[in-house]
């Protein structure tokens, strides 16, 4: 059984275990957009899971209370804002009809040559050197001239039928820790698959099942809506 002290400290730890591992919740906390009260019963049946008893609402409120003056202290620090911020200066695209080639590194002597040939054509085209392999990510018709470079034994793998979504941000995102890993939390937390992922200077490339493409299109988009609208809201009110 615990005693008050403790019960009162294990709910605000749970509470900020909460809050803090979803970045959208953490930011709505942050800077008040949904109240204490309105939070406290989103979390209520997830801390009594963890306490393994019943949990007062006021209890909770508490804790969210004291949790958002302890995230509005460190905000000017705080990393998030820093990937907010880039997210807000962010822009969505969504590829369609895209293929993913994965060869071996010793055809990689091949494959340049086709680059040079097929990057004139391609509606869309990445080209990552491994250790291992070299993949490429491009549409369906110019994968057909890369197959013709290489042999079939230097095939390591190949996906049809894929979307690709591009996020676009400004240059300062290559100093910035953790946007790709808060996009990829995102799109985890809705239950959709990363078929592959790479990042080269402004842009972030998202490989999805083109039955993902559409969801995570629209929930980039309404992601970033909120955010320059979270941030809008923040600056104002500075």
């Amino acid at each position: 059984m615990f005693n008050a002290e403790s019960r009162r400290k294990s709910i605000t730890t749970i509470v900020k275990k909460l809050v803090t591992s979803d970045p959208v919740l953490r930011k709505c906390v942050e800077i008040g957009v949904i109240s204490p009260s309105k939070t406290a019963e989103l979390l209520k049946p997830a801390v009594e899971a963890y306490l393994e008893t019943s949990v007062s609402l006021p209890a909770i409120k508490i804790a969210l209370t004291r949790l958002m003056e302890e995230l509005k202290s460190v905000r000017d620090n705080d990393r998030s804002a820093s990937v907010t911020n880039i997210l807000s200066r962010s822009s969505v695209e969504l590829k369609t009809d895209i293929s993913i080639l994965i060869v071996r590194i010793t055809a990689m002597d091949k494959i340049y040559p086709a680059v040079i040939e097929v990057y004139k054509y391609a509606r869309f085209l990445a080209v990552m050197h491994s250790a291992t392999a070299v993949t490429i990510v491009t549409d369906s018709n110019s994968i057909e001239l890369f197959r013709k470079y290489v042999n079939r034994e230097e095939v390591m793998l190949e996906q049809r039928d894929l979307a690709a979504v591009v996020i676009v941000s400004p240059e300062d995102i290559m100093y910035t820790p953790g946007v790709v890993s808060y996009i990829t939390g995102i799109l985890s937390s809705e239950g959709i698959n990363i078929v592959h992922v790479e990042s080269s200077y402004r842009d972030t490339i998202i490989v999805l099942s083109k039955q993902d493409a559409s969801r995570a299109f629209n929930l980039l988009i309404n992601l970033l809506e909120a955010i320059r609208t979270l941030n809008n809201k923040m600056f104002r009110s500075m």
